[in-house]
Parts: structure tokens; C-alpha cells; sequence
């Protein structure tokens, strides 16, 4: 064909490129261009997150779990900013090492301040912070 650049391509005819190349690439190439439409399905999040992180070690007491649950909430954080969402409840599950037996389960239950404040200040669930969580294992 004798093309060194892409502006070279550019310029022929897109009919003659079809029988040359076949209609496939043209395609591509136009969609590429934005001359057609692109017909791809935008990306969906999923609703719900699940983090899961494997400690190197067994864990002896409850202060060893504070930066590894940090990092799983941050990472939840940043899942909530990218669907724009709130929390409605959370549950933690910690296990054992593999061969051992049991599992303990924490959940967590979003409850507003009040119904007054609710239905006077128009309370929104992402503004809360998480001291306003009642926990109950």
C-alpha cells in the first residue's frame, strides 16, 4: 500500500480500504475516529463490596486488628465515592487459619439520630459519620 503514516491512511478513499483491509478493520478505525457510534455497554459497579484481607500472622489481641480493619474501610470508602452510595449495614466476619475450625461475625446497623431530625433536617445516610453506628455483635 505504501503508507509510512497514519494521516497517509487517513487520506484514502474508506471504500477502496474496505476491499483492502475488509469492512472489520474500517470499522474499528472509524469507531476509533468517532465517525460511528462506539456500541459498548457502560461499565456497572457491583452493589455490594466485599473486601477481604489475610493477616500474616495469628492475631493474640483485638488492638492487632485496628490497621487491617482501616484499610479494609478505606477501601469501602473508596468503593462508596465511586457509586455515589451510602452504608446501610456492615458485616465483618473473621476466621481462623486454614484447619481450624469457627468463624466470629460482627455486624453493624445504620440508625439515624432521631425521626424529628430526619424529617426536619433531611438527613442523609453518607453524611453520618461513624461514630453514629450502633454495633451489636
Amino acid at each position: 500500500m505504501g503508507l509510512r503514516r497514519v494521516g497517509d491512511l487517513l487520506r484514502l478513499p474508506r471504500q477502496k480500504l474496505r476491499e483492502r483491509l475488509g469492512p472489520r478493520r474500517v470499522d474499528w478505525l472509524e469507531r476509533l475516529l468517532s465517525e460511528t457510534p462506539d456500541p459498548r455497554l457502560p461499565f456497572v459497579p457491583p452493589a455490594e463490596y466485599r473486601g477481604y484481607l489475610e493477616l500474616p500472622a495469628a492475631v493474640e489481641l483485638a488492638q492487632a486488628l485496628v490497621f487491617p480493619c482501616r484499610r479494609l474501610l478505606a477501601e469501602l470508602g473508596g468503593f462508596r465515592l465511586g457509586r455515589q452510595a451510602g452504608v446501610q449495614r456492615l458485616d465483618w466476619r473473621f476466621g481462623h487459619a486454614p484447619g481450624m475450625r469457627g468463624t466470629s461475625t460482627l455486624s453493624c446497623a445504620w440508625e439515624p439520630p432521631s425521626p424529628w431530625l430526619t424529617r426536619s433536617a433531611g438527613w442523609n445516610c453518607c453524611a453520618g459519620t461513624w461514630s453514629a453506628w450502633n454495633c451489636r455483635p
